[in-house]
């Protein structure tokens, strides 16, 4: 699995209205491609399994 942090910003009239900073857990398999369809879309054969993702609490 992999941890990936990401901030978001919201504008309002050009102007920077709100910050929120967010955390997420990214489970991954792997799958080899077993056709040449598969293997030209996705020659790892990575997959997101699972997705967590929660905003973190303002300090």
């Amino acid at each position: 699995s992999f941890r990936v942090a990401w901030t978001e910003r919201r504008y309002e009239s050009g102007q920077l209205s709100n910050t929120e900073h967010w955390t997420a857990i990214l489970t991954i398999v792997v799958q080899p491609p077993h056709d040449t369809e598969r293997l030209r879309v996705n020659p790892l054969g990575i997959y997101v399994n699972a997705i967590n993702w929660s905003r973190e609490m303002s300090q």
